[in-house]
This record gives C-alpha cells, sequence and structure tokens, in this order.
C-alpha cells in the first residue's frame, strides 16, 4: 500500500527532529495554550502504565504515531503533541483513499507531510482503496488498518486520533437519535485495542472544537478543508452544520458537558460488564430468580451477550424491542413456557423456573422449485 510517487517516507528515527528536545513554542503556539495542555495530559494518561495500554508489561508503549489528514484538528494535535513530547517521541500517518478526486487526496498528503517536515517528525504514508458497500464504513475500516500497520512498523505502541469534544457531541446526538442504550450512549472511546501491541489513544477529547484552528492559527498552519465534510446529506455533517451550532449558541459549553457525559456512560457501561461478567456461565442456563434479582439492564446485556454468542449475526441484529421483551417475561409472574427466537439465530427459552439460552436450529435450505407436469 506504500506510495510509489510523491514525497518519500522518512523512517522513523531519521528525520529532522530524531532525538532532538522539546521545542518552546510551535510558532506562536506555547505549551500554556489550553489546547496544548488538555491534550498533553489526556495523552500522559492514555498511554501511560499503569493505565491500561500494557498491563503486562513493565514499559510504556514507545512513540505514538499522529494519524494526521492535514485538516485543522489533526494539525492541531500534531503541533500539540510535539510541543508536550518533542519530536523524537513522534510519528506522523497519513493515509490517501480514493474517495476524494486524486489531485485533493494528494494535497492532503503533500500538507501533512510538509507540517512533518517542519515540526521535525518523521512521515510515513499508506494509499488504500475503498471496496464496494457503504463507503464511509469501508474508508474508516480501511484507515484504521493502515494507521496500525504504520504504527507497528514505526514502532508505536500507540496511534493518536484528533478526535474532539464537538466530534462527541455528534456521536451522542446520533446515539440518541438512534435509540441506543448505555453502550451506545458511552460515545466515541477515549482508548481501544487497534491491534495486537497497537493502541487507539484520543487525547483531545475534552477540547473545545473552536480550539483547533485558533491552535492552528497561532502555529502558522495552514489547514485543508475536506469538503465531504460540507455534505448534509451524511448525518454527521448534518448535525454539525445545523444543529450544533444552535446548541453552542444556546449553551457554550455544550461539547464539553457531553464529553463529561460520555465518560460517565462509560463508567457506567464498565460497571454493567463487570455484573454481566459474574452472571455469565457455560452452559447458559439460570434460574429466573437469580436473574430477577439483577436490574433490568444488566440482564438485558446478560441476554445479548450470551444470545450473540449463539447466534450467527452481530449484536445490532438484536433489537432493544426484542430484547425488552424476554427481559420483561423473565421478571414477571407468568409461569407459562415462552421461547423467543432471535434474528440472529440465538433462542431464548423461559419456563416457570429457569432461563436458557440457545443456538437455534438450522432450517433446512428451500429445495428446487417443482413445475408442474405439462398436459
Amino acid at each position: 500500500m506504500d506510495w510509489t510517487s510523491g514525497p518519500p517516507e522518512r523512517p522513523p528515527g531519521t528525520g529532522t527532529g530524531a532525538g532532538s528536545p522539546r521545542p518552546g513554542s510551535v510558532g506562536q503556539l506555547r505549551r500554556s495554550h489550553p489546547l496544548v495542555r488538555e491534550t498533553g495530559k489526556a495523552w500522559r494518561r492514555l498511554t501511560s502504565v499503569p493505565d491500561g495500554l500494557k498491563p503486562a508489561a513493565h514499559e510504556p508503549p514507545g512513540r505514538t504515531l499522529i494519524a494526521c489528514s492535514g485538516g485543522a484538528d489533526s494539525s492541531a494535535l500534531a503541533a500539540a503533541l510535539t510541543l508536550v513530547a518533542g519530536p523524537h517521541a513522534l510519528v506522523m500517518g497519513h493515509v490517501v483513499h480514493d474517495l476524494r478526486p486524486r489531485a485533493d487526496a494528494l494535497a492532503d498528503r503533500d500538507a501533512a507531510a510538509a507540517l512533518a517536515e517542519r515540526l521535525g517528525i518523521a512521515f510515513v504514508q499508506r494509499e488504500v482503496r475503498v471496496g464496494p458497500g457503504n463507503a464511509e464504513a469501508g474508508a474508516r475500516r480501511q484507515r484504521y488498518a493502515a494507521l496500525a500497520e504504520m504504527a507497528r512498523a514505526s514502532r508505536c505502541g500507540a496511534v493518536a486520533t484528533a478526535h474532539h469534544a464537538g466530534d462527541q457531541l455528534e456521536s451522542l446526538l446520533m446515539a440518541l437519535m438512534r435509540g441506543a442504550g448505555l453502550d451506545g450512549m458511552r460515545g466515541i472511546a477515549a482508548r481501544r485495542r487497534l491491534t495486537d501491541g497497537v493502541w487507539l489513544v484520543r487525547p483531545m477529547l475534552g477540547v473545545r472544537p473552536e480550539l483547533t484552528r485558533r491552535a492552528c492559527t497561532l502555529a502558522g498552519i495552514a489547514w485543508r478543508e475536506d469538503a465531504t465534510n460540507a455534505d448534509v446529506s451524511r448525518l454527521r455533517a448534518a448535525l454539525r452544520a445545523r444543529v450544533v451550532p444552535e446548541m453552542l449558541a444556546l449553551r457554550p459549553g455544550a461539547a464539553e458537558r457531553a464529553a463529561d457525559t460520555a465518560r460517565l456512560m462509560a463508567h457506567a457501561a464498565a460497571l454493567v460488564r463487570e455484573q454481566v461478567r459474574r452472571l455469565r456461565r457455560e452452559p447458559p442456563v439460570w434460574s429466573r430468580d437469580e436473574l430477577r434479582k439483577a436490574s433490568p439492564i444488566v440482564l438485558g446485556a446478560l441476554i445479548r451477550d450470551e444470545a450473540t454468542d449463539r447466534g450467527r449475526h452481530g449484536r445490532d441484529r438484536l433489537s432493544a424491542r426484542i430484547i425488552g421483551a424476554i427481559v420483561r417475561a423473565v421478571r414477571d409472574g407468568s409461569t407459562d413456557p415462552r421461547r423467543f427466537e432471535l434474528a440472529g439465530g440465538g433462542l431464548v427459552i423461559v419456563t416457570a423456573r429457569e432461563v436458557r439460552i440457545e443456538r437455534a436450529p438450522e432450517r433446512p435450505a428451500p429445495g428446487p422449485v417443482q413445475e408442474p407436469p405439462s398436459v
């Protein structure tokens, strides 16, 4: 997936910043700037041991690969981490995909490469092609796969992306609109495993969205604008253009409050997950009296997890309506046996005393249609 044309990659550790100390400023952007302070504090926490990147190891994950598109958000992230960590601790990674006109994609790449050169950060790049199906989802999968590959090749234990509090607010609004449960209301995760040995971290989730452009202006960085962000046929872009500005006008701190809410929801979801873990068993058979003691939200999460494991499709095929019906059946006073066959292939059986989850039997494929004999 490497580029065969355009600016060459500078291998990690060989750029102008290799081994150099942290700069005191980038242009007029200094370490005391709110974006730099908040980003640096979160980056240290998210990439630290014992806070979680390598629980079994005794050393931090090493360098961080910055996912930089050339836009204002990722450019501000690159400048902030350069001030916090120094260029020697960083690698800049750029992914080119074919969803945009080629000239625009190459201009984005060149802008990211020029920024890396200015900051003294090693620069690496990959190109991906989006296949058939949901183009946006496909591009996201390909992009993260390419970032993971670059991180491994560059000996980086973390990949940092520039999602900020405005992105978190949009994600929570989208979750509310689709009727998401506790898991969905966690919003964008601050940290998750990207692949073996590489974690994805988002140190700017607590940063107000308007600060990224201000930081770039102070740093003297000319950022690129992605025209697809203005495509209001996409739900996120429509919320960003039409809804979020009105919310921020009414409540200027709404984005940061949304980020706080997402963190609380993540903690609450973790508590539910721990209770679910204690209830899970093999085979998945419980007394109804035992499950009646669990809260409905824990019971629903347990059924969803167990049914997903024994089904043939993912969690998205298990609607809140059917999970709610099963929870009510477990908790009500009826002794009549009931069976709930799930879209993914799981089967939940509720009897007078017992709750059991099984894999639904495979239905035979329909045979060929027989033509009536001619007369």
